[in-house]
């Protein structure tokens, strides 16, 4: 059997890792950075399971200066020293590394790259095959025969199999010449001086024609370009210097024992402890979880059933009625509830146990709809019969298709988990029963193996594995998530608020929104003769036609063809983003006509185009889904397709909305909340100019620009108003005088004026803020009205950026989620009042602080009434609530 070794290029996967979350850091609740903690170990951890190394080891750089310094002083002379707590991450995971029993290499004097190009050429003559996870470059240069590089191609999950077909694929050069490459190239991460003038492409096209730098120089006469030729020429000691620089050594006086790469008692104890020490909970149950890839403690799996006859069902029918909570979930043929076809359903009354009722089988064994109908519809309907599920919504709006609605939802561990953490990235069961309950559940593709196949293609006997694990281990979650919430005094939350609302919300996709396609088709033409007209335009002042959508291309007209001023640089070249044409489009039309076509295309591609392709052919509408778990605020957000992002401050976004519309003969009615985090701020804070504003239902805006421009309100122009507004809304999100100073157009001292006057004037706010920030810094978390809560342990970081960027979550989460709490319980009231009374109309869409009802023409002035009483009186607040209610025939015409 082939042996392969795995080589981690440590320090290359760990800034990586670092750099990936720079802009949302993982805090400890002692101030500690873990974010290239826990980033190195995700990529191992994928790594280890994917490939199962049986030979590995993490290579690092040493802190002493190498070779490379005394061959160039210059040598990474521009490289920003390491953060201080990214330096204190590299020592935490070298420890890491070794007290998990992984082996690892440094040695003073050489980079990781050396030591790595040392043991692969040795493993080579031991018949190693190698494989290198590094994110460099340079390391591609020892790729070939026996060692391939599993390259970072983006953030931190995709992989790019670097052999010698795709290394010349995606360089144009050989593995053996990516020393020739970057010698004339150079490369900036390491201060490589290259030649100047020489870019990728023609360092390229040289080496494709000479091979090395050396037959370059032999061949000088025979390039074709002057100016190429004399930059060659000049710039030859660089060149060879710099192919120096970057040839990976393979000869470094390294004793390499293979034996002490073997993978033995991985994961050791002592690395897992080290990672609860720094909080890493995740990781760390996952590696107990590698202990068990090949084989799950039997211990803790269940035992699950198949119940394929009707005789065999009145037991589980029996033990459903002595239980009277069950947990439930429903196996189907895809993602989309509505567009599925139901499998079957699983069931567990008891911990340990599961059952599962094949509805649709390819072969035999099915029990039918029939039964789905006669049998289980009156249990999963019945309210007294209390059910709890994993992303239950799923299966309401499942089941519901099929004619069933299920009552007496009593719990989800999927939104359990997330009001105990809101800040994780994922919920799905496999990820909790590892945290929770410290058990690796069976993966759906390792029973659905192939592309394109579902549940109903796979053996039998797998399923009722696979399903019955599911309710089984959802039950168990329950259980102990339920406590844990009771724990953290959120069990009033999850049970008066989120699990009436996923009921709420279910109701909603499963009844989705009428487009008009026809419209929209029409929308569609306009938009494509403007984005014509505008091409026209802009390559007419270009003097060529060129991809407008290409980054590249486009950077290439605006600052080398057209001179433009290059106002920002990235990783991979000049800026052309949405805030660069913004600046320039204050001097130049052409910045001007490309912001256009953006706009433009953005909104033809993500809505008009797209909304048709989204009817579902059997309902003739569109539904949306709406997600409980993503925003760490507690707010909805929605998807496929997302309604919050449709721009209505542009009269093109608002016109996408007119292409909603209700039922034939019904109307839209839309109710908006007005100023609601204002007027939460005012409660919360208990500002007295702020109350008495509202007391007075003063113009709040008007009252502000009078302060913060000392005049009287009644001659406070438009554009003050304007300032104003701008001024208290920003003031919300703990905006900075450099923020304000952007948004306004003004100077960063007039900002800070400005924001010094309203803490002066408004100091109630000045007050809850402050004490805010200090709560945060005592609990490492801050609150809603309702006890929803959200984690900040970067509050307490040293480093200014993270504590500012925390202090500004701690100021607007507790407003921003008390207006969450607010439309939230607002929705399950106005839902509850309307089923009372037996209305047809019904709630179809939320958006930010608007609700979106459609309503038979006779009801509607009732759905009026009853939508503005409930809004307004969902919670109790020290200042009135308003809300705008409107009617219309599409979106548009009533909001």
């Amino acid at each position: 059997m082939e042996k392969v070794l795995y080589l981690i290029d440590g320090h290359a996967l760990i800034y990586r890792a670092y750099y990936a979350f720079i802009r949302r850091p993982l805090i400890t609740t002692k101030g500690e950075n873990t974010s290239a903690i826990f980033g190195f170990m995700r990529m191992v951890l994928k790594m280890m399971s994917d490939e199962r190394p049986e030979y590995l080891a993490c290579v690092f750089d040493s802190k002493s200066k190498t070779f490379r310094h005394d061959m160039y002083r210059e040598y990474k002379a521009k490289r920003l020293a390491a953060p201080e707590d990214l330096k204190d991450q590299v020592e935490t995971i070298k420890e890491l590394v070794q007290r998990l029993g992984i082996a690892s290499e440094e040695m003073d004097g050489f980079e990781a790259d050396d030591i790595i190009g040392t043991v692969v050429e040795k493993a080579r003559n031991q018949g190693f095959r190698s494989v290198i996870i590094s994110g460099d470059k340079d390391i591609l240069q020892l790729v070939g025969g026996s060692v391939t590089v599993y390259a970072n191609k983006k953030g931190l999950s995709e992989i790019d199999i670097m052999d010698r077909k795709r290394v010349e694929e995606v360089w144009g050069v050989k593995p053996e010449h990516m020393t020739d490459l970057l010698a004339l190239m150079g490369d900036q991460s390491d201060n490589v001086p290259g030649i100047k003038g020489i870019g990728q492409t023609i360092a390229v096209k040289l080496i494709q024609q000479f091979g090395s730098i050396e037959s370059l120089y032999q061949n000088l006469k025979k390039v074709e370009s002057n100016r190429t030729r004399e930059l060659l020429t000049g710039g030859k000691e660089d060149a060879l210097l710099s192919k120096q620089l970057v040839s990976i050594r393979t000869d470094v006086p390294l004793e390499v024992r293979f034996d002490n790469y073997r993978i033995a008692d991985f994961p050791k104890t002592e690395g897992i402890d080290l990672l609860l020490e720094k909080e890493l909970n995740s990781i760390a149950a996952e590696l107990k979880g590698v202990r068990k890839i090949e084989k799950r403690e039997e211990s803790k799996r269940g035992t699950y059933t198949l119940i394929d006859r009707r005789e065999n069902f009145q037991d589980l029918k029996r033990r459903i009625a002595e239980q009277k909570l069950i947990s439930v979930d429903t196996e189907s043929t895809g993602r989309d509830p509505l567009l599925a076809d139901l499998i079957g359903v699983s069931i567990s009354t008891c911990e340990g146990e599961g059952y599962y009722l094949p509805i649709r089988t390819k072969g035999a064994g099915a029990l039918g709809v029939d039964f789905l109908m006669e049998e289980l519809k009156p249990i999963l309907e019945d309210d007294r019969i209390q059910k709890v599920g994993q992303n239950i919504k799923y299966d309401l709006v499942l089941l519901m298709k099929e004619g069933i609605f299920m009552h007496g939802i009593q719990g989800d561990s999927m939104i359990a988990a997330y009001l105990l953490n809101p800040q994780k990235q994922r919920y799905s069961l496999d990820d909790l029963a590892f945290e929770y309950l410290d058990y690796r559940t069976i993966h759906y593709d390792e029973v659905v193996k192939e592309k394109g196949k579902t549940l109903l293609d796979c053996p039998l006997e797998e399923v009722i594995i696979y399903a019955g694990e599911d309710s089984d281990i959802t039950l168990r979650l329950y259980d102990l998530l339920v406590k844990k919430l009771e724990e953290e005094k959120l069990l009033s939350l999850y049970n008066e608020v989120e699990i009436p609302l996923l009921v709420v919300l279910g109701k909603m996709e499963h009844r989705g929104v009428r487009v008009d396609p026809v419209y929209l088709e029409e929308m569609s033409r306009s938009f494509s003769q403007e984005l014509d007209e505008l091409e026209k335009k802009i390559y007419g002042i270009t003097g060529c036609n060129f991809n407008i959508r290409s980054t590249k291309q486009l950077a290439s007209v605006l600052f080398e063809q057209l001179g433009l001023p290059v106002l920002k640089r990235t990783k991979t070249g000049i800026s052309t983003d949405e805030s660069v044409l913004e600046e320039l489009a204050r001097k130049y039309e052409i910045a001007r006509l490309l912001l256009r076509h953006r706009t433009l295309s953005k909104l033809k591609s993500t809505y008009i185009d797209s909304l048709p392709t989204m009817i579902n052919p059997a309902t003739g509408r569109i539904h949306t889904s709406f997600n409980q778990t993503i925003a760490a605020t507690g707010r909805l957000s929605s998807s496929t397709p997302n309604l919050q992002n449709i721009p209505i401050r542009e009269a093109e976004g608002r016109a996408i909305r007119k292409a909603f519309i209700p039922e034939e003969g019904w109307v839209f009615v839309s109710a908006d909340y007005s100023q609601i985090e204002l007027r939460i701020l005012a409660s919360l804070s208990s500002d007295e100019t702020l109350l008495s504003a509202f007391h007075r239902d003063a113009d709040i805006h008007r009252e502000t620009a009078s302060i913060l421009f000392s005049i009287p309100t009644e001659r406070v122009g438009d554009e003050q108003r304007a300032a104003a507004k701008t001024i208290n809304f920003s003031i919300i999100y703990g905006i900075s005088p450099f923020g304000l100073a952007k948004s306004l157009g003004i100077s960063r001292g007039e900002a800070s004026q400005f924001i010094d006057t309203y803490f002066v004037k408004y100091s109630g706010v000045k007050r809850f803020f402050d004490a805010l920030v200090e709560d945060a810094k005592k609990k490492g978390y801050v609150e809603t009205l309702l006890g929803r809560r959200r984690y900040i342990p970067e509050i307490r970081s040293e480093n200014t950026n993270i504590f500012e960027a925390a202090r500004r979550i701690a100021i607007n989460t507790p407003v921003q989620g008390t207006a969450a709490d607010l439309i939230k319980k607002a929705m399950v009231s106005i839902d509850r009042e309307m089923e009372k009374r037996e209305m047809a109309s019904r709630m179809l869409i939320q958006v930010h602080d608007e609700l979106v009802f459609e309503a038979p023409r006779t009801e509607y002035r009732a759905l009026i009434d009853l939508v503005k009483d409930k809004m307004e009186n969902a919670l109790d607040f020290s200042v009135p609530l308003k809300v705008n209610v409107s009617v219309g025939n599409n979106w548009e015409e009533a909001h």
